[in-house]
């Protein structure tokens, strides 16, 4: 069964009914002459055969694939060369004040500013020249770390301050006995701290600097006094004079990224500050950072173990043993109080015998004066008091009170005198609203 022949113009039907059949196709996108038909056709008219490629992809050109391999070769992010570690050089240097800037300050670019602190470039010259005039080099240290990562330094040192005083004493201010002051103290931090991460550029180490200086100035005290009096009349008083502590923290921070040229520092000034020299007269100081990058020329495998590899410290850490708690044993119960009254005994222990009870009188079975029986009272009927007759004793006499006529409490005439001068005496106690008590008193000479 013919099931689809596909005929091109201009072809032979003889020589295309001697070739296979083929299934029907789709028509072509165009049709038109033999060399722009897609797919081209042959000088038969047939489509050419094309060579089985990806996808209808055409060859790479072998000048274009060298082109590719020198371009990924060009890469450095692809490449198996270790980077080279980058080693810091960070100096502080004091400077005996301002004096350094008039001859070096045409010197420095300017970068940027933040609070009191500003940064500049410099070339190395300018560096040797200020370690020159620095009046000391506080501390210059190097570190060393792989491209893009951190390096970290600190030298701080603490100091111990009264900041607070504790009060102890049996009464207030200047009225206790016994007093006694205790100090608290609190730890003032001094000194710098860095981190510092960079890479490499054409122009230099393109570096992001963290700094974080503090320095306590001075340390001014505070004098209190307390009078405490003296325990008896022959002791002397005292006197306490407790000091409190204040520190003077000057502090300044830095952070920023910025480019430390191949050639050159970057220069980090904290600002200019007042400080006592000892011995009681003013003088300026100001702190200068000096930071040095350059990228390590020479360096061994073990260095570049340790930097790359950080040591790691194991230990297996037990869990602490924790003791079951002991089960306490239960309190005994109270014992239960006696219900019997107490027993009462003589000196040699013999047991008393207990007084008699009062007797109570019968209640009544009837009425008084009636046969008709009544209820018992549920109320005691209170005890008739017995009259106890009074005994006198007719031999005792009344107690009195005569005057001796010796005594001065006779009044003579010239008592009397000053007695009549004497004015009476009105006292008035307001207990209320419109009630008030009045008590008079007056002396009078009696007969």
């Amino acid at each position: 069964m013919l099931r689809g022949v596909v005929f091109g113009e201009g072809t032979d039907l003889k020589k295309s009914l001697k070739k296979p059949f083929k299934k029907a196709e789709k028509p072509r996108l165009t049709d038109c002459g033999d060399k722009r038909n897609i797919p081209p056709l042959d000088s038969e008219g047939e489509e050419t055969e094309r060579e089985t490629r990806r996808n209808g992809g055409r060859r790479m050109n072998f000048a274009v694939g060298l082109m590719g391999l020198a371009l990924l070769g060009a890469d450095g992010t692809t490449t198996s060369k270790a980077a080279r570690p980058i080693q810091y050089h960070v100096r502080v240097l004091e400077m005996n004040g301002l004096e350094w800037r008039e001859g070096i300050y045409t010197k420095l670019a300017p970068v940027s500013r933040q609070g009191t602190a500003t940064i500049w470039t410099a070339d190395k010259e300018t560096s040797r020249t200020l370690i020159e005039r620095a009046g000391r080099v506080v501390m210059s240290p190097q570190v060393m770390a792989q491209s893009d990562a951190v390096a970290h330094f600190s030298q701080r040192t603490s100091r111990r301050v009264v900041s607070k005083l504790t009060r102890l004493a049996d009464g207030p201010v200047d009225h206790a006995i016994a007093v006694a002051y205790s100090p608290d103290y609190e730890e003032v931090r001094d000194g710098c701290q860095f981190s510092v991460t960079g890479r490499r550029l054409d122009q230099g180490i393109l570096a992001k600097v963290v700094i974080d200086e503090t320095q306590v100035a001075a340390v001014h005290q505070v004098k209190l006094t307390e009078i405490v009096p003296a325990r008896d009349n022959r002791g002397e008083a005292g006197k306490l004079t407790p000091q409190l502590e204040v520190p003077e923290v000057v502090s300044a921070t830095v952070a920023g990224e910025w480019l430390i040229p191949t050639d050159g520092i970057l220069l980090v000034s904290f600002g200019a500050r007042t400080l006592d020299d000892g011995q009681g007269k003013a003088v300026v100081r100001e702190r200068l950072m000096l930071v040095e990058a350059v990228e390590s020329q020479v360096i061994t495998k073990l260095a570049l173990e340790k930097i790359q590899t950080p040591k790691v410290f194991s230990a297996v850490i037990e869990p602490p043993v924790i003791s079951p708690p002991v089960p306490q044993a239960p309190m005994p119960a109270p014992a239960v109080p006696s219900r019997s009254l107490p027993q009462a005994r003589n000196f040699e222990g013999v047991a008393l015998p207990l007084p008699p009870l009062p007797e109570e009188p019968a209640p009544p079975s009837s009425m008084p004066e009636s046969s008709e029986p009544c209820a018992t009272p549920q109320t005691r009927s209170k005890p008739v008091e017995k009259s106890v007759e009074k005994t006198v004793d007719p031999a005792s006499t009344k107690a009195s009170f005569l005057p001796d006529p010796t005594s001065f409490l006779i009044p003579d005439s010239t008592t009397r005198f000053l007695v009549s001068t004497l004015k009476p005496l009105l006292f008035r106690v307001p207990l209320s609203a419109g009630i008030t008590i009045e008590i008079k008193a007056s002396m009078k000479p009696g007969s």
